[in-house]
């Protein structure tokens, strides 16, 4: 097993975003989904599709934002990220 990809995620209430990265912050893979209302299914399409192509075992971590993010989260594990209380805090 090579883990050493790292997936992130980005689900709001319009639009689904994941991209894979390589080890060294390559972009292997981008996405951008409009979700017309069904953010959790568009996502599951994504995946289905990524993991077609790349291992899902081969994933060393994984980040999460959006609206749907804590739910996500609860479903896949990973690592949530509240965007507004990121962006806040860099600019302090």
């Amino acid at each position: 097993m090579n883990r050493n990809l790292y997936l992130g995620v980005d689900i709001g209430s319009v639009s689904v975003k994941v991209v894979l990265l390589s080890p060294t912050g390559e972009i292997l893979q981008s996405y951008y989904q409009r979700s017309k209302g069904q953010p959790l299914s568009t996502l599951n399409s994504i995946l289905e599709f990524l993991f077609e192509q790349y291992n899902p075992n081969d994933i060393k971590s994984l980040a999460i934002t959006g609206t749907g993010g804590r739910l996500v989260n609860s479903i896949l594990g990973g690592s949530f990220v509240n965007e507004v209380e990121k962006r806040s805090a860099s600019n302090e």
